[in-house]
């Protein structure tokens, strides 16, 4: 059965407080975009990624973006949990990277 696979690697970039705004902080994600199906196949229609995210015990939330690599969230200081899935136009969204953790302080 084919399927978009995991994407080959999410990193975190950074994670910073913002000076004017001490209860918030960005965290930059970029990943390594898929090329390849599971069964092996050439990846031909990746449309973009969804990046899900939640704060620890909260409710997750997702946003979609078109072809870009990376992405920079704001978010209110606390510890956050995020993975990123690349969507397909023939098998739609993917399996999910693997999930990283990072606090913004």
């Amino acid at each position: 059965m084919r399927h978009l696979g995991i994407l080959s690697a999410l990193v975190l970039a950074s994670c910073s407080s913002t000076p004017s705004a001490p209860a918030s902080g960005t965290v930059t994600l970029s990943w390594v975009a898929p090329t390849r199906l599971n069964d092996g196949e050439a990846l031909t229609d990746l449309a973009g990624y969804v990046v899900t995210y939640s704060k620890a015990g909260g409710l997750k939330q997702s946003d979609a973006l078109s072809l870009v690599n990376s992405t920079t969230l704001t978010l209110p200081a606390g510890t956050y949990s995020f993975y990123v899935q690349a969507v397909s136009l023939a098998y739609g969204v993917g399996e999910p990277s693997q999930t990283l953790t990072a606090t913004v302080p």
